[in-house]
């Protein structure tokens, strides 16, 4: 406030006083007569209006006030929620509102509203709850009332063992259930937490050979609400391998085109990170996509090889994983080449699936595995032996000597509808039947199919190569894919070969293993 105004309205003020003093008679009475009762009220007012307008600041009795409101929302039937304004002025609420505190504050005035007292069974949260006040009501200050979720979800069940090596096992579980959502589960080994998994799958690494352990899952929640421990898995380690591997390839490391020399051919090729589709939820996982192929022609050759030459041996043990997990169809998927194919490159041994639909007119079943009997330098498929025992098959000029037997117990073929989205083990072994000339070759060649652990075929005393194509060269897996095939009969009872179009297709492989003394051991 400025000292000048001041002194001005006081001689004003004055000079009124004076004026008045005089009219009540001092010196003047006629004047006085004059001004009436109202007249002199009058006067007195100007002389605090001119006091006000003058002034710099309003007083504070005089200020303008605001008022400060909550709106709140969640608060549940029956329920009182109490709020508190730095610590002293409370207002309660018993139903969703926004209303004011009594104490309104003037501009420059400091609020504060937190929760004196939640509502039984709730917890109210303030936002915007503390602040200065400008020149405006307050009314952004909202509180937030939640019923905290107390309920557990369910226990996981049906643990299954998907696969295990002799340090890693491999655990799936039936997902559980909860009353808002499941968010994870904690992974137990022998009753402690080792990790924990957002997919109903886990892998126990860095574990003990030939060991038994006991495996745990529990659920939880955003809240971290937990339930029980499942039923206790035990599972047990394999023993550690005394096979001498000469390629083991889980992809978990590699970038492309891998240890393999993967080429795309046609396909697109990734290895894929989703640890929901990948083996045993790994890091990755080989993917091979096929396209849609149009009949009669189309057809696509990616591959990747495994390189045996240097090693100068007629065997091997190939054992890998395999899924086909959506649309099915065929493919060479595993050959074995001599180091002298011939001219037209064919494999000696092909472990192929199927592209012209034996299974009732289903692709991508493995009804065989077929083989050049030595009769020529090539073609792969001169002759077969049936996953289903079928005897009528061209099983190659070993057929009735001495050592030749076919074995197999399973009586059928691994079926287009076996793939179905899972994961498949296969363990396949080849030995090329000895001899370097004619004169001296033996048919003491071998193959073995075992699926899912299980014996498919084990056939012995074959010709199973040329004596020019020498020892083992490479392994290839993925390989050719063309349009389908069918055999169709009119009504006359011929038979006629038609063209189909074939699907896209997914092949995925994981842990490629290759030994030449027998199978490894997961």
């Amino acid at each position: 406030m400025r000292l000048f105004p001041l002194l001005t309205v006081s001689i004003f003020a004055l000079s009124i006083a004076t004026s008045l003093a005089l009219a009540d008679g001092e010196s003047g009475g006629a004047v006085a007569s004059t001004l009436t009762a109202t007249q002199k009220i009058s006067a007195n007012a100007a002389v605090v209006s001119h006091l006000l307008l003058d002034s710099e600041t309003v007083p504070p009795s005089l200020a303008p006030t605001y008022s400060i409101s909550a709106a709140v929302t969640g608060l549940g039937a029956s329920k009182t929620l109490v709020l508190q304004n730095k610590g002293a002025e409370q207002l309660s609420f018993t139903t969703n509102t926004s209303k004011p505190f009594a104490t309104k504050l003037a501009s420059g005035g400091v609020y504060a509203v937190t929760v004196k007292t939640q509502p039984s069974g709730q917890t109210c949260t303030v936002n915007n709850g503390s602040g200065t006040v400008a020149s405006s009501n307050v009314s952004n200050v909202t509180v937030a009332c939640v019923t905290p979720d107390v309920t557990a979800p369910s226990v996981p069940t049906a643990l299954t063992l998907s696969s295990k090596t002799s340090t890693t096992l491999n655990l799936t579980w039936t997902a559980s259930s909860d009353n808002i959502a499941v968010t994870g589960y904690d992974v137990l080994l022998d009753g402690t937490k080792v990790g924990t998994s957002v997919t109903t799958a886990y892998s126990y690494a860095n574990l003990t050979a030939a060991t038994q352990y006991s495996l745990t899952v529990k659920a939880y929640d955003a809240a971290g609400n937990r339930s029980g421990a499942s039923t206790a898995l035990l599972a047990t380690t394999h023993p550690a391998s005394n096979v001498n591997l000469v390629l083991s390839e889980n992809f978990d490391s590699a970038t492309l085109p891998t240890a393999l020399g993967i080429w795309s051919g046609g396909t697109t090729i990734t290895l894929s990170t989703n640890t929901a589709e990948n083996y045993g939820g790994s890091t990755k996982s080989l993917k091979a996509s096929y396209p849609a192929l149009t009949a009669p022609n189309g057809a696509v050759y990616p591959g990747g090889t495994i390189n045996l030459a240097s090693y100068n041996t007629d065997r091997a043990y190939i054992r890998f994983r395999a899924k086909m997990p959506h649309a099915t169809h065929g493919l060479k998927f595993i050959k074995v080449f001599g180091k002298n194919p011939g001219n037209d490159n064919y494999a000696n041994t092909t472990f192929g699936l199927d592209y012209t639909g034996v299974e009732n007119g289903l692709t991508g079943s493995m009804y065989a595995a077929s083989y050049g009997d030595g009769a020529g330098v090539t073609n792969d498929t001169a002759s077969y032996i049936a996953l289903d025992g079928n005897a009528g098959m061209p099983s190659g000029r070993a057929k009735g000597l001495p050592g030749y037997s076919i074995n197999a117990p399973k009586g059928k073929n691994w079926k287009t509808t076996d793939w179905g989205t899972g994961w498949h083990l296969f363990e396949l072994y080849v030995k090329f039947n000895s001899g370097t000339t004619a004169l001296n070759e033996k048919n003491d060649g071998e193959i073995t199919v075992r699926i899912d652990n299980e014996l498919y075929v084990e056939a012995k005393g074959l010709f199973n190569r040329h004596y020019t194509n020498q020892h083992i060269d490479r392994i290839e897996i993925l390989g050719w894919s063309q349009t389908g095939t069918k055999w169709v009969q009119d009504s006359q009872g011929n038979w006629t070969r038609i063209n189909l179009n074939s699907p896209a297709f997914d092949i995925w492989y994981d842990n490629v293993q290759v030994s030449l003394d027998g199978f490894a051991t997961d």
